[in-house]
C-alpha cells in the first residue's frame, strides 16, 4: 500500500475530492518544477519562514509563545503561488479548507460505505471552498493566459510559481486548477501542523533534563 493510498483512505479522497485523484498533478509537479526550482525560490521561502515566525510565533522574553501558532501553518505557501492583494484572504481559505476535508473525512468514517457517496454532496464545505477559491483563481488565470497569447510561451516577466507550472504542464479546467492549488496547500498545511504536533510530543516525553520547563510551558 502506497503513502497516496493511505491518504486517500485516510481522508476519503475518493470521495471529498475526486477531481484531484482523476488528475494528481501535485505528484508531477512535486517531483519536477518545484524540486528543481527549490534553489531558485529558497530566498523567498526563507523570508516567508522569517516573517511566518515573527508574526505568529514571536519570541516573548526568554522565550516562544507557541499557543496560538498551530493554526497558522498555511503562510508558508504563499510564496508558491504569487498572490496580489488577496493573500490574507487565501491563507484563510486554504486552513478552513484544510478543516473542512478533516472534518469531512471524520464524518463520512462513521458513515456505511454504501452512504458515503450518498451523503458527501450534502457536504458543502469543500465545494464552497473550491467555488471561493475559483474567483481567487480565475483573474489570475486569464491574465496570464493573454499574455501568453501576446508574447508566447516564454513571455517577459512570467511568474515561476505553481499556476505557471500547472499551465505549462496540459490544459486544465479553472476549476481543475483551484482543486489542485487547495489540494497541495492542504498537503502543505496538514503535513506542517502535524510535524510542529509531533515535535511538542517528542519534546514533552524525551526532552530530558528539559521536561521540566516543557511540562510547565505546556501547563501553562
Amino acid at each position: 500500500m502506497t503513502f497516496f493510498s493511505i491518504q486517500t483512505f485516510f481522508f476519503k479522497l475518493d470521495i471529498a475530492l475526486p477531481g484531484l485523484l482523476a488528475d494528481p498533478v501535485h505528484h508531477d509537479l512535486t517531483k519536477g518544477p518545484l524540486t528543481k526550482n527549490i534553489g531558485a525560490r529558497f530566498p523567498d521561502v526563507r523570508d516567508e519562514i522569517t516573517v511566518a515566525f515573527d508574526e505568529y510565533i514571536p519570541v516573548k522574553g526568554d522565550g516562544y509563545s507557541i499557543y496560538n501558532c498551530i493554526g497558522n501553518c498555511g503562510q508558508d505557501e504563499q510564496q508558491n503561488v504569487r498572490w496580489p492583494s488577496f493573500v490574507a484572504d487565501w491563507i484563510e481559505l486554504n486552513k478552513e479548507y484544510t478543516v473542512d476535508i478533516d472534518k469531512t473525512a471524520i464524518f463520512l468514517g462513521l458513515l456505511p460505505p454504501v452512504l458515503r457517496p450518498i451523503v458527501s454532496p450534502l457536504l458543502r464545505g469543500i465545494p464552497k471552498g473550491t467555488k471561493r477559491a475559483t474567483r481567487h483563481v480565475e483573474p489570475l488565470i486569464q491574465e496570464r493566459l493573454e499574455q501568453e497569447a501576446q508574447h508566447g510561451k516564454g513571455w517577459p516577466e512570467k511568474p515561476n510559481d505553481l499556476i505557471t507550472w500547472m499551465l505549462d504542464d496540459k490544459p486544465r479546467s479553472l476549476k481543475a486548477l483551484a482543486i489542485a492549488l487547495l489540494g497541495i496547500n492542504f498537503a502543505s498545511i496538514h503535513t506542517t501542523t502535524i510535524a510542529f504536533t509531533f515535535v511538542l510530543f517528542e519534546l514533552a516525553t524525551k526532552a530530558g533534563q528539559l521536561h521540566q520547563r516543557v511540562f510547565a510551558r505546556v501547563q501553562f
